[in-house]
């Protein structure tokens, strides 16, 4: 009886890591097959990339490009009439997702800066502790 008790002590950690690494290995197996999708995803894109129509056609999309001797119009929405522009022109709309705008607000919200507004800001006067000399 000692004896088993003994073998079944013995065998008890290594047939747990067995168990545990078991499933680990499974739960890697699972990432690597979606990894490999993912690689093979990217690899079509890649594909449609190495396709000169396809630069065209998002270039056009995504950065508002236009061939030479083209005219560029950009269409505004129902609310941009009313907001004109200093010289009597339509601006452009307040929705702006133009691949500039987009980069400026993601910096200056990754710098953690306020966002300058159009109208200058008034500065208090000096600070009780400044206007005392300390």
């Amino acid at each position: 009886m000692l004896v088993l008790c003994a073998l079944v002590l013995a065998l008890a950690y290594p047939l747990q890591q067995y168990f545990s690494q078991s499933s680990q290995i499974d739960q890697l197996k699972q990432q690597n097959s979606e990894k490999r999708a993912e690689v093979e995803q990217l690899r079509q894109q890649l594909a449609q990339w190495q396709d000169p129509d396809y630069v065209k056609i998002q270039a056009r999309l995504r950065l508002h490009y236009v061939f030479p001797g083209e005219t560029g119009l950009r269409l505004l929405g129902a609310g941009d009439a009313a907001t004109g522009g200093p010289d009597g022109t339509l601006g452009p709309s307040e929705g702006s997702s133009a691949w500039y705008a987009q980069l400026w607000s993601s910096v200056t919200a990754a710098s953690g800066a306020p966002v300058p507004s159009s109208t200058p800001s008034v500065t208090a006067g000096p600070t009780p502790s400044s206007a005392t000399g300390r």
